[in-house]
């Protein structure tokens, strides 16, 4: 179906699109919530619809506040975890779902941790890619709002490019993303990477009961291996697997085999779905 627009419950404008292969009278095999991170938007998962749909997956994909079609809030706005959150539940409840798969990808990743940890009943499993569960962990991004304000969004989207991709990914995949982060006003993702760099799920890993599966790239330079090993050192039902050769846009770069690992993680907690 085309492109949806629900109101937030603070009164923003959340944008997000459902996709189902099935006939009209059939059961969804599952519900997915798919969350892209800064820069991106729903169509970071473009590459994941064919094998999900073909699985039967009734996926949702969202445009994360601020990207996309979604509301883009003014200078200085006050981004919480919380209200990522919020969102996620506003669109499930847009639609019906009252549980769903989460699978979300660099910032869209801790947005699904803290939402299987704030609302148990809702996560039926969580997987997160190039995820960290601590901003102030992440290096190099305290210096991104100086570069858009000095620079502009092209410059970021240029340096972002550098640290999401191996040069081998392709011009087609190189140019998508690049158009996609100077899409972003430059306040929004410099407001975000201050409000990450503030953030802290340390408190609130242990809350969470849904089986949990970590992809991480071997070479992201923003969630470094071993952040990926510590969150799962504090997850009590968590499997992790790594990706030689990619770097942090392991959701685009490695679409076809994270996707598989996802979809295999999934047959192994939930026969039916």
């Amino acid at each position: 179906m085309n492109c949806s627009v629900i109101t937030a419950s603070d009164g923003a404008s959340i944008a997000y699109e459902v996709n189902f292969a099935g006939a009209p009278w059939q059961r969804p095999q599952a519900t997915l919530l798919m969350h892209h991170g800064v820069g991106f938007n729903r169509d970071a998962w473009a590459l994941w619809l064919p094998k999900l749909l073909a699985a039967g997956y009734r996926v949702v994909r969202l445009d994360m506040r601020g990207h996309g079609a979604s509301t883009k809030p003014e200078p200085g706005y006050d981004w919480t975890t919380e209200r990522f959150v919020a969102d996620v539940n506003d669109v499930l409840d847009a639609e019906g779902i009252v549980d769903s798969h989460f699978v979300g990808e660099s910032w869209g990743g801790t947005v699904g941790l803290a939402w299987a940890a704030a609302f148990p009943g809702r996560a039926r499993t969580i997987s997160v890619m190039s995820t960290t569960y601590n901003g102030a962990l992440v290096p190099r991004i305290d210096g991104f709002p100086k570069l858009i304000r000095d620079k502009g969004i092209e410059a970021w989207a240029e340096t972002m490019n550098e640290a999401r991709f191996f040069p081998s990914v392709g011009r087609d995949i190189l140019d998508w993303a690049y158009a996609a982060q100077c899409a972003c006003p430059g306040h929004v993702v410099s407001d975000i990477f201050r409000y990450i760099l503030k953030q802290d799920l340390s408190d609130q890993l242990a809350s969470i009961t849904a089986p949990v599966m970590i992809l991480a790239p071997q070479s992201s330079p923003f969630v470094k291996f071993d952040l990926a090993i510590d969150l799962k050192e504090r997850l009590s039902n968590v499997e992790l697997l790594t990706f030689p050769g990619h770097r942090h846009g392991l959701v685009l770069s490695g679409s076809t085999i994270a996707c598989d690992a996802m979809t295999n993680f999934h047959a192994r907690h939930f026969h039916s779905g």
